[in-house]
């Protein structure tokens, strides 16, 4: 993949295998960014939002 920039792995991979990864893919930055842009609906029984912002209706 000649246009991958980023790869997140956070706890995925123990230190020494993320070390090789790092080296073995010197062009691609590893775990730059602590917090993720993909939004994620909030966890629970009514997960009806997305960063505080809500997304629907939820009825049980």
């Amino acid at each position: 993949m000649p246009s991958l920039q980023y790869l997140e792995v956070w706890g995925m991979l123990q230190t020494a295998s993320l070390n090789a990864l790092r080296a073995a893919l010197p062009a691609i930055q590893v775990n730059q960014f602590m917090f993720s842009a993909i939004a994620r609906p909030t966890v629970g029984a009514r997960r009806t939002s997305i960063w505080g912002l809500r997304t629907r209706d939820y009825y049980t």
